[in-house]
């Protein structure tokens, strides 16, 4: 069944309308109608099976039919302060990451980033929030990772100290690898 984000809440027996933008991609691309089921996940994580009783091009509504909570998040929190790669690189880093289970991405510009945003970059972090989204969908998960806004190293490396575990890989590191570092904490 196809996946679908929306930010209101509900339980069996309610009514359900889907964003503006969910519409637009069931009617056209999808070709969903009335009589169709599809899952959607709520604003706090429940997948709600609802059955579509109207799609048109202005609304898609549907009845929910039931309401399940899966486990689809990992047990451990990854956030990822990733430095800005150049070209459409980011785009593939969001999309694998969220596939993966990272639950936050913080694009960071570095002292060798070659790209460099304008102004803080809002039309890319927008960008990278709709890519994590539609991941989100396609890996079932339960939760759209959070993403941006585009970070300089210093405050992302503040927004990190909090961690229980902070790790930093370096190309260069040959005494010690991943697993090592993982199985040391």
């Amino acid at each position: 069944m196809h996946r679908f984000f929306v930010e209101s809440t509900a339980r069996p027996g309610d009514a359900l309308v889907f964003p503006a933008a969910v519409a637009r991609q069931m009617v056209r691309v999808l070709r969903l109608g009335p009589g169709a089921r599809v899952i959607a996940v709520d604003a706090e994580g429940w997948d709600l099976t609802v059955e579509l009783t109207r799609a048109d091009a202005r609304a898609v509504e549907g009845r929910v039919l039931a309401r399940e909570r899966r486990r689809t998040e990992p047990p451990v929190r990854v956030v990822l302060a990733q430095g800005l790669p150049k070209g459409d690189k980011m785009d593939w880093v969001v999309q694998k990451c969220t596939e993966v289970g990272v639950a936050e991405i913080l694009p960071v510009v570095c002292a060798r980033t070659v790209v460099r945003p304008a102004g803080r970059g809002e039309a890319r972090v927008e960008r990278w929030r709709r890519i994590a989204r539609e991941a989100a969908e396609q890996a079932g998960r339960s939760a759209v990772p959070e993403v941006g806004p585009v970070w300089d190293l210093p405050r992302a490396v503040a927004r990190l100290a909090g961690c229980d575990l902070f790790l930093v890989p370096w190309e260069e590191e040959e005494a010690r690898g991943l697993r090592e570092a993982l199985r040391g904490a």
